[in-house]
């Protein structure tokens, strides 16, 4: 497989599939590709709506019809989409020369304390991961073998 000089790393995927698979694998692959995503962000909308409904609204008025909280939980839905939207356009605009994981990392990295590569460098450098990581699999291994008694 040879790749044009300028091809980006996360292109690889899209060039080999436009370029040496048959038309009809193309749909299946492409279809297969969005209904992952369209998958992904059904669950992950609906369980932000979910987590709100359950852990802040519903303690907050109880009593109430289920229909309501079910009421609720559609209009989450609906905002976390929207607050989505947004954010998925102020990427957008903030889009720089770096590839797409290494956004996706800089946006975690708000969460996390991951710290992405910075350009044209291959390794990450020391981060919060490297730094917890040996940490919390020790806490967890005492975790499971104190479980385990």
């Amino acid at each position: 497989l040879r790749l044009p000089i300028d091809t980006k790393d996360d292109a690889v995927f899209g060039y080999f599939i436009v370029r040496f698979l048959p038309s009809g694998v193309v749909g299946l692959v492409i279809a297969a590709v969005l209904a992952a995503s369209m998958s992904s962000l059904s669950s992950s909308l609906n369980s932000s709506a979910s987590a709100f409904t359950s852990d802040f609204y519903r303690p907050l008025r109880p009593g109430r019809p289920e229909g309501h909280y079910l009421l609720v939980s559609r209009l989450m839905t609906t905002f976390w989409g929207l607050t989505r939207i947004v954010v998925a356009l102020m990427a957008v605009s903030l889009m720089t020369d770096s590839n797409v994981i290494t956004q996706v990392l800089r946006v975690a990295g708000f969460t996390t304390g991951y710290v992405p590569p910075a350009a044209g460098t291959q390794r990450p450098p020391i981060s919060t991961w490297s730094k917890t990581g040996p940490a919390m699999r020790c806490q967890a291994a005492r975790a499971f073998s104190a479980a385990s008694r």
